[in-house]
């Protein structure tokens, strides 16, 4: 999970258990994204949705082929940014650890701590 429904998680943890996350939320960054997706996605769904649309247009296809295209595109582009791409560099939080919080009071101030 990451954006907002990290945030509603880690704030009904502490709601309801009273556990301290400042550790967490000084590092919050290091384990979640953003929420949505990012405006750097606009610049592969401009061209694939410009692309399909003048493959179906060229090809006599309707308008339902051309965004059929367009989406098997965007899918494409998607596949290859996380086979190629940068790798994603943030830490997992196991329910294990979550439980551990709980149990402790507070998020540890480090790893495995």
């Amino acid at each position: 999970m990451d954006g907002d429904d990290a945030v509603d998680f880690f704030n009904s943890v502490h709601e309801r258990f009273g556990t301290d996350l400042t550790y967490l939320h000084e590092h919050w960054s290091e384990h979640f994204g953003p929420e949505g997706l990012s405006c750097w996605y606009g610049l592969a769904i401009i061209p694939a949705a410009v692309i399909g649309g003048a493959v179906a247009a060229m090809s006599g296809l309707s308008a339902f082929w051309g965004f059929v295209i367009t989406v098997a595109l965007l899918a494409a582009a998607l596949w290859a940014s996380r086979r190629w791409g940068p790798a994603d560099k943030t830490v997992p939080i196991t329910v294990e650890e979550v439980v551990a919080a709980v149990e402790a009071g507070a998020w540890p101030s480090r790893p495995g701590g």
